[in-house]
């Protein structure tokens, strides 16, 4: 090789480690999948008849080993389900010659489970982007966070050997964690006791001239609702002299349509040459494949792709910006019903099946966001499907978490705390050089750090703990972020002492409050609720959190994106109404009666403006008894649904909620409670019913009639009488309308008696 071609091989190299490891501080990289076997005839299998060893000693991955005596077993596949019965180390040998007329740039492993370590003709294969020890080691599963398929391969040049005799040995290791009676009864693959190389193994060759990789950045900045990609197409060139090529881009979605293409002609020198292309599109929550596609004029071609993702996710010093709006944190601690092992971290023994059913009635509720130790893909994938985003907390496997986490779009930021400086740096530089997303980072504690500190700059939110601030802060108009940063809430529920030592608890009315005046009005990031056991109503099973943390129904009226109502004030007619209360636009609005089929889309809207109403008449009075199932496309592109029906409660705090100020009442004494209804367009009339999930507690009168005013507001008493002292109950007020069509509404009022 000539200076000048030196030269060159040097200038790739410098702009690939430039690509995939650091850029301009106005420039974000992502963490995308390259897919160099992208084409025809590119891939070579090496699946088949392998040799394995149940031993696990030294000197197993030398090329020149005698496996002579070790027995075969079939790749791809689980070794339990070939035999081989309670063993956690495996190691695998294959010998192989490859075409001499070909060029191999890639061994793939498309899947193994747990971990795998591999050798090529004696040396250890490393992946070109991560640092010591992530480098090394293909996890398949790690503790409580797997990955099934891995989205890396080995580059392999300059150590296969064309035309000759090749070793591959890989040591294969099966955690054996998986052996806790709560995982074995988790229904996803890793957990079915499975180990092994249980994915197809192949070669990627290349022509002469050909794609050695593509890469991607992004900039920080939205500017007229736009973001612009660059796409670094990195190519390679093995002959002596250059050769002309003509350079083509195509850009699909998940679902195969073509929404951009370019090409360029260039003159690839001996050595290679990068070629850059730029397309600008909204950020939105969409996965797309870069198809990159290589033609000489002597015939060669070749093609390859990259996949990624368009989210846009950004801390600024007062707000987190989802793809080009502000999103606030409608939170909860954790899934409810789900049980963690191992201390803090843990998976979940939910099987998928509850999983899913937990996290749609969080999506009914409008929660947006879930905080949660190191998320398993299942919970990452449906609450993906839901439009839900989650927020990972990092324990003491951070960096194995970051890398089998990184790929999911709906990660809102990294949640992080460390009992030391150097920890923290730590965390945030493994963090930082993995997540090439660069989401943002929180530190929640313990230490009370300055955030002006050079070190910290890579932290971009500051968790704080909700019960150390009153909402007369927000009041006030004060800005919460003390530290320059967004703040989010946390650790919602804990234990507080009155005077007399008595254990108090957060309550749903200082619940709202928080939402309304420090979150909603932008004082705040947002906020996560903690220790939801419950989110269908009703008191808690619980006795460690008390009734008082009951969630459901109250926050619903603030967590909700529309306020549903059922009248008949058009024609005689019913009409379903909807209402968007959400400060963004929502787009593509269709509603169904019954089930979510063409043939049941009873209505649909291209766009909803916030405060935005659309009317839906129904025509057949049998569908009052059906569900209504609205679909809708959030601003930031992501599908969200909700259910509602005539015959079932929907919510709206507006119309009906209860006017106590006190939530403490003398026992042995009558105590008055009150609701209030505001009135609709038109009089109407109603029932108010009274009841209490504690049967100590008497309420007179049981229900009440009432005649609604039109754009008036009546209050409805009610006295309410419990004969002990530290009872605790909560009251639900529930309308029933009598005089026509209307939807039920119900309010919740947590009391005490002392």
């Amino acid at each position: 090789m000539g200076i000048a071609n030196i030269k060159k091989a040097l200038f790739i190299l410098l702009c690939t480690v430039y690509i995939l490891f650091g850029a301009e501080r106005n420039h974000i990289i992502y963490a995308d999948v390259f897919i160099p076997e992208y084409g025809p005839g590119k891939k070579e299998t090496l699946n088949g008849k392998w040799k394995y060893c149940t031993k696990n000693l030294p000197g197993f991955y030398i090329a020149e080993f005698d496996d002579t005596d070790w027995k075969t077993i079939n790749v791809p596949g689980a070794w339990q389900s070939q035999g081989i019965k309670g063993k956690n180390v495996l190691w695998y040998r294959h010998t192989f010659t490859p075409s001499k007329k070909k060029k191999y740039s890639w061994l793939r492993f498309e899947q193994t489970l747990d971990e795998a370590e591999v050798w090529l003709n004696g040396r250890k294969l490393k992946f070109p982007v991560f640092q010591p020890p992530l480098e090394e080691t293909q996890h398949g599963v790690y503790q409580r966070v797997w990955l099934l398929d891995w989205p890396n391969a080995f580059p392999i040049s300059g150590i296969l050997k064309p035309g000759e005799e090749n070793t591959i040995a890989v040591r294969v290791v099966n955690d054996p964690a998986r052996k806790s009676h709560y995982i074995e009864k988790h229904d996803s693959a890793p957990f079915k006791g499975l180990s092994g190389i249980t994915g197809n193994v192949y070669l990627v060759s290349h022509p002469p001239v050909f794609i050695n990789m593509i890469e991607r950045l992004s900039n920080y900045v939205v500017w007229n609702g736009l973001i612009e990609h660059r796409i670094f197409v990195m190519l390679g060139n093995m002959m002596e002299n250059p050769a002309d090529c003509d350079v083509s881009l195509k850009i699909i979605t998940l679902s195969g349509d073509v929404i951009f293409t370019t090409g360029i002609e260039t003159k690839v020198e001996p050595g290679g040459e990068i070629v850059d292309f730029s397309w600008k599109t909204s950020p939105v929550y969409e996965k797309y494949t870069a198809i990159v596609t290589l033609k000489t004029s002597a015939g060669v071609s070749d093609t390859a792709a990259l996949q990624f993702n368009g989210t846009h996710i950004v801390a600024t010093s007062d707000s987190i910006i989802v793809n080009t709006d502000e999103f606030r944190v409608k939170g909860v601690e954790g899934i409810p019903g789900g049980t963690y092992t191992g201390g803090a971290g843990g998976l979940l023994t939910l099987d998928r099946k509850e999983i899913a059913k937990q996290v749609e009635k969080l999506h009914t509720l409008g929660v947006n966001t879930i905080r949660l130790p190191e998320p398993a893909p299942d919970i990452m994938k449906e609450t993906a499907r839901q439009a839900i985003m989650v927020i990972p907390v990092l324990s003491t496997d951070w960096a194995k978490t970051v890398l089998a986490l990184r790929e999911y779009p709906n990660i809102l930021y990294w949640d992080i705390s460390g009992s030391s400086k150097r920890e923290i740096i730590e965390m945030v530089k493994t963090i930082r050089a993995l997540d090439h997303y660069r989401r943002p980072i929180a530190y929640s504690g313990p230490l009370d750090t300055d955030f002006t500190d050079f070190y910290y700059a890579g932290i971009n939110i500051y968790g704080e703990d909700a019960n150390s601030f009153d909402t007369q802060i927000c009041e006030t108009g004060s800005a919460l972020n003390k530290n320059s940063k967004p703040v989010t809430f946390l650790r919602w529920g804990e234990t507080t002492a009155d005077s007399r030592g008595n254990s108090l608890f957060r309550i749903l009315a200082s619940m709202n409050n928080f939402w309304k005046k420090c979150v909603a009005t932008g004082l705040s990031g947002g906020v996560v609720y903690s220790r939801l056991s419950d989110v269908t109503g009703g008191p808690q099973k619980d006795a460690n959190i008390g009734s008082s943390m009951l969630f459901a129904d109250e926050l619903a009226f603030d967590y909700g994106d529309f306020d549903v109502k059922l009248d008949n004030v058009h024609s005689g007619k019913s009409s379903l109404k909807l209402r968007l209360r959400g400060p963004n636009s929502i787009y593509n609005i269709i509603t169904y009666a019954g089930s979510r089929s063409k043939g049941n889309m009873i209505a649909r809207r291209n766009r909803l403006t916030p405060g935005g109403e659309l009317r839906i008449d129904i025509l057949n009075d049998s569908l009052l008894k059906s569900d209504f199932i609205v679909t809708y496309v959030s601003h930031g592109g992501m599908e969200r649904e909700f259910t509602t029906s005539a015959a079932k409660p929907v919510f709206s705090p507006e119309h009906f909620f209860f006017t106590n100020k006190w939530t403490s009442f003398k026992y042995g004494i009558p105590s008055s409670v009150g609701v209030r209804i505001l009135g609709g367009e038109i009089p109407r009339s109603a029932r108010v019913s009274l009841s209490s999930n504690n049967p100590r507690v008497r309420v007179e009168p049981a229900r009440r009639g009432v005649s609604i005013p039109g754009n008036e507001f009546v209050d409805v008493p009610f006295t309410i009488t419990c004969p002990d002292a530290g009872a605790e109950a909560v009251i639900t007020a529930t309308l029933y309308f009598t005089d026509g069509p209307g939807l039920p509404m119900k309010a919740h009022l947590p009391v005490e008696f002392r």
